[in-house]
């Protein structure tokens, strides 16, 4: 039994010498297998999909290439190398069954038979008029099929240009309706596909594996790994479909064959062969001692064509060329297989200088189509890729954008250059020009994205982007990925909310399973302020993330929510998460840093923040702002000056470092040299940026006002309220030091309405981020109702303080004066042990605290100042640091 399965698998070699056996015509010349013409097929097999959104198949490309062995032996017509095209796996793109359709109708003359074989997945991502269903190939995204996936309105095109342009005789043979959890599962896009591609085009026949309410089966069972439908019907079509004994097999006869084998051995599951056309049609002539190998194997091992290995036909035809053409050939060849589509890359000259010349040369006449499409073909990969690690947001794709946008800057190019290649007659002209348009867009942005700190001229880029989309939309009105990136021109504007959410909606109507969109909206509440309402937030997240658990952005979207939320735990756990999927990426790390920092554990902050460093060296600026965050609140300063260490030139960092300085001096009162830092920084760095300058007067605000400068600092104040309408943190900060004024200028209902707008601007919607300005602003307000005798009130606000922000020591330095003014002297003591051991940094103010006058004269409280500042004031040690680390920012005033 072995013997003879090692001859039948040898068949479709060995049998090529044979003689066909003919068939008996019938009378119609539609049912009549014609011997004189060609026969030319694409078969197309995909198991191993790119998208892991997209559920493998176990056999589709087994059964693909049985298919085109079958094709090549004699049973199959002996079909040739050069008139079939096999396509699986990773071979099997778009771009590539695009092109080998497109040469079905460049070379299929008058009565030729035309095979066109797909198994794979099928799908319908959401109900409407026009999406009648898409076959998905290799690197077809997960969802948003009208980015990358095969329209059945292209295959319809392909088959009746064929049918009525040609004149061609067309079967084709779908194996795509698979189960698996697809963007169109929802509304049964499988099955709505199967009924589409039920409907007969014109004049060609039809068989699927299945009916469109049914699945097509898989397995180890047949054929040692096939599907079940493909495993019979190429034993039916190399002879045990002929019923009548005529040596020849029509549709009919193969329809018969598959519905008396198929629904049985798929039993209990149903599933039911589909014909469609005209039964007296012949398919296949029978070989006789293929047949009869075939019989007698039946009953043991099952049947498994290999391909034969055959070498490429334009191989042969360039062969025959003289060593000139040759060498063009095989350079412009090389130039393909290594990137070099547009521009010269790994020492070749660049396909599109060699097309021309290739062109011109007679001898290659026949393969002038090809290789035209051959460069469309590659041109359109590549941007294929690129556009589906957007679609999937793949972090470094993402970060490709950011950091090397000339990777991307050509892809406008590369379509344009692939639909000139291709003609605006090509059947997917509109897709790629759709395509093309995107990423002119999207360069647009990306070449304006520096110089965005102007919002006019943002609003001028982004209607200029709009306008580009909306002509793509244009080509491509059902194109979610389009939507989103119309939607995505608002993202930072919240006066046109309603547009944003407008196009959001649209692309999840069309793409009901693509997560990115969600993501989209999720970003505009957490970082443009839009609500506090982070329930809207967190069940796009969830919905993100039960349509892609393994995505790693949208967890650390999660996280950051959580941050917002104050849910640490959890914070923690996603962190962990996202460590284990890409250890390699720094988010995980620098998340889990900021939030051991916002929780005050400042051992593992530290752990986490430098871990985000080591990972990726591009977060330095964000790693230095941290471990300034963490050293200023430990009073830490040697470490803190020393990080300048990490910029060898400085500017930057001093930059970074300047404003933690200008902090550290605030806490310690120390105001004019906070203020010489500001206008030294300022004067050595230079910026225009309206936060910037805010930022600057807010802070001259405040050294205006503890040197008793009322009416100036009242000026600087109103002048940053002018600067820049969205300080967005800087708010709470400025609206205190209003309130502050309105303190000295005796003026308690300003100072009281001051303080409402602090506590109460955009309310918990900055959460974490801000909850140290938040808290400040508690604390400030308390210590205002502490002088006006509200003590009840002036609690209030210090709960707040804690809850707002967690261990901040202004929290507990308030709750010291609030038990001191109460005259409850042992909680007071309790209370100022606890800001100190959070590192409350005033010492001089503590010395100076009014309420404290009776807790100073304890030995508790000298024990306490003794531990916590054994040295007394850290002024002198700060000014000292600064003038070693940071002379630059003296000079000019000294």
């Amino acid at each position: 039994m072995k013997i003879q399965f090692l001859l039948l698998l040898l068949l479709p070699v060995a049998l090529f010498s044979q003689t066909e056996k003919g068939a008996t015509p019938l009378p119609s010349q539609n049912s009549t297998l014609n011997t004189q013409n060609s026969t030319r097929a694409v078969v197309v097999g995909i198991s191993d999909y790119q998208d892991n959104g997209i559920p493998d198949l176990q056999y589709a490309d087994r059964d693909a290439e049985a298919f085109a062995a079958w094709l090549r032996s004699p049973a199959g017509g002996s079909v040739s190398e050069r008139n079939l095209a096999l396509l699986t796996n990773e071979k099997a793109t778009v771009a590539q069954f695009d092109k080998a359709l497109g040469g079905l109708i460049e070379n299929a003359g008058e009565g030729d038979q035309v095979i066109i074989y797909f198994s794979g997945h099928g799908d319908v991502e959401t109900k409407t008029m026009r999406q009648s269903g898409f076959l998905l190939c290799y690197d077809s995204p997960a969802a948003t099929y009208t980015a990358g996936a095969y329209s059945l309105y292209f295959l319809k095109d392909v088959v009746e240009t064929l049918s009525l342009q040609n004149k061609a005789r067309v079967l084709v043979i779908t194996d795509a309706c698979h189960a698996g959890k697809l963007a169109g599962s929802s509304v049964n896009g499988t099955q709505l596909t199967s009924q589409s591609l039920a409907q007969q085009f014109e004049k060609e026949s039809k068989i699927l594996s299945c009916q469109p309410n049914e699945y097509s089966l898989e397995g180890a069972q047949w054929g040692g790994g096939r599907g079940l439908f493909s495993f019979h019907l190429v034993d039916g079509l190399m002879g045990l479909a002929d019923r009548n004994g005529d040596g020849a097999i029509n549709l009919f006869e193969i329809q018969q064959y598959l519905q008396s084998k198929v629904p049985d051995e798929a039993a209990p599951h149903q599933q039911i062969p589909m014909i469609v056309g005209d039964l007296q049609t012949m398919l296949a002539h029978v070989d006789a001692p293929t047949l009869a190998v075939l019989r007698q194997t039946k009953a043991g091992e099952a049947l498994a064509l290999k391909g034969t290995g055959m070498k490429g036909w334009e191989d042969d035809l360039v062969a025959a060329t003289d060593s000139t053409t040759q060498a063009l050939y095989y350079a412009y060849k090389g130039a393909l297989e290594h990137g070099a589509l547009l521009d010269t890359a790994a020492g070749y000259q660049s396909a599109w200088a060699l097309l021309p010349q290739l062109l011109q040369r007679e001898s290659l006449r026949e393969l002038h189509g090809l290789l035209r499409r051959n460069l469309a073909a590659a041109l359109q990969d590549e941007a294929q890729q690129a556009l589906n690690a957007l679609l999937d947001d793949d972090p470094y794709e993402a970060n490709q954008w950011q950091y090397n946008p000339d990777k991307y800057a050509r892809y406008p190019e590369y379509l344009a250059k692939s639909i000139e290649l291709l003609g605006e007659q090509h059947y997917m002209y509109k897709t790629l020009m759709a395509k093309q348009l995107f990423f002119v867009a999207k360069k647009m942005g990306m070449e304006f994205q520096s110089t965005m700190d102007n919002a006019v001229f943002v609003d001028s880029v982004n209607r200029a982007m709009r306008n580009t989309l909306q002509r793509a939309l244009h080509y491509e009105p059902e194109a979610a990925y389009i939507f989103s990136a119309i939607g995505n021109t608002f993202y930072a504007d919240r006066l046109h909310l309603d547009s944003f959410l407008y196009h959001y909606n649209q692309a999840t109507a069309l793409a009901p399973t693509w997560m990115l969109p969600r993501r989209d909206v999720s970003n505009m509440y957490l970082f443009n302020f839009i609500s506090s309402d982070w329930g809207v937030v967190e069940k796009n997240l969830q919905e993100a993330l039960e349509l892609k658990p393994e995505s790693y952005i949208i967890i650390e979207r999660l996280a950051w929510l959580y941050q917002r939320m104050g849910k640490l735990d959890e914070v923690i756990k996603l962190c962990h998460r996202m460590i284990e999927l890409r250890p390699d990426l720094s988010n995980g790390f620098s998340t889990l840093g900021t939030t051991y920092l916002g929780g005050r554990n400042y051992e593992l902050a530290e752990t986490y923040t430098k871990k985000g460093l080591e990972t990726d060296s591009s977060t330095l600026d964000w790693t230095v702002y941290n471990l300034a965050r963490l050293y200023t609140a430990k009073r830490e300063y040697l470490k803190f000056f020393s990080l300048l260490d990490f910029y060898p030139e400085k500017k930057i960092g001093i930059r970074i470092i300047c404003w933690f300085l200008v902090r550290n001096l605030m806490e310690i009162k120390e105001w004019q040299m906070a203020e010489k830092i500001v206008d030294n920084s300022n004067t050595h760095f230079g910026s225009d940026d309206p936060g910037d300058i805010a930022f600057a007067l807010i802070h001259k605000g405040y050294f205006r006002l503890y040197q008793g400068q009322t009416s100036q600092a009242k000026t600087a104040f109103q002048n940053a309220l002018l600067t820049d309408q969205n300080l967005n943190v800087g708010f709470p900060k400025l609206y205190q030091g209003l309130a502050m004024v309105a303190i000295q200028e005796q003026n308690p209902d300003t100072a009281e309405a001051c303080f409402q707008k602090a506590i109460n601007y955009y309310p918990d919607l900055l959460g974490f981020w801000a909850c140290s300005e938040y808290a400040e602003a508690h604390y400030h307000y308390a210590r205002f109702l502490l002088t006006q005798n509200r003590l009840s009130d002036a609690e209030t606000q210090l709960l707040k303080a804690e809850e707002t922000d967690p261990r901040n020591p202004l929290n507990y330095y308030g709750m010291a004066a609030l038990h001191a003014a109460q005259k409850h002297d042992r909680e007071a003591l309790d209370w100022l042990a606890k800001a100190l051991e959070y590192y409350y940094p005033d010492y001089d103010e503590i010395m100076a605290e009014p309420l404290f006058q009776k807790i100073r004269k304890t030995r508790r409280f000298k024990a306490l100042m003794k531990q916590y500042f054994p040295d007394g004031s850290d002024r002198p040690k700060v000014e000292a640091l600064a003038r070693q680390y940071m002379p630059e920012v003296f000079e000019a005033n000294d």
